[in-house]
């Protein structure tokens, strides 16, 4: 795509689904990336950012002027555009920075069979997460423990996932350092760590 010229770049990513658009987006520097979305018109890249994770959203983004950015956040998704603008403020090689804040969570007092019915009932959705473990949680969103996909599958429908997670939770917050989270990794049998706020509530995963 980088051989074309900027006008057959537009009319290619004008004439592919968002989602297509996204896909060559994901596998291109950032720099890149950004100078190609930058072709667009904001609202027709705001529904290609849409279809990225969250922390390739906020890389995209953070690669932007910021008139640019703003102009894209603005036709977004208030929502995702409210998330995209905070990872924006973590430095790159903190796990604030790294974190994708599409994860999947349950509190403890549910069975096996309720998790496995909200899977399927929300599984479009869930089909785009990059899910390694599903996470529990107290009900102020606080870690309690983890749960392995092949434990929930092999469980009785009816026993409870407090039962089956894995305790205690390693987490990382914010503001912990690439230096840092490499060295969690290295101690960890886990391929994702839980990061938290300053509540101790789990806002993200790096994996």
């Amino acid at each position: 795509i980088s051989r074309l010229s900027s006008e057959d770049q537009e009319r290619l990513l004008t004439t592919l689904a968002p989602r297509d658009v996204a896909d060559i987006v994901e596998n291109l520097p950032e720099g890149q990336a950004a100078d190609l979305i930058e072709l667009l018109s904001p609202q027709e890249a705001a529904t290609i950012v849409e279809e990225l994770a969250s922390d390739q959203q906020a890389d995209l983004l953070g690669q932007m002027e910021h008139t640019s950015a703003e102009a894209i956040l603005a036709q977004m998704d208030p929502g995702e555009a409210a998330e995209a603008r905070t990872l924006r403020e973590y430095k790159p090689s903190s796990a604030g920075g790294l974190m994708i804040t599409e994860f999947v969570s349950f509190t403890e007092g549910i069975s096996v069979q309720e998790v496995l019915h909200r899977l399927r009932l929300h599984g479009a959705e869930y089909a785009e997460y990059d899910i390694q473990y599903l996470y529990v949680v107290d009900a102020h969103g606080c870690p309690m423990g983890v749960l392995r996909t092949r434990d929930l599958l092999l469980a009785p429908a009816s026993k409870g996932i407090a039962e089956l997670m894995v305790r205690p939770v390693r987490t990382v917050t914010l503001s912990t350092s690439l230096q840092d989270l490499a060295h969690q990794f290295e101690e960890s049998s886990f391929y994702g760590l839980p990061v938290v706020n300053e509540r101790d509530v789990l806002v993200g995963v790096v994996n």
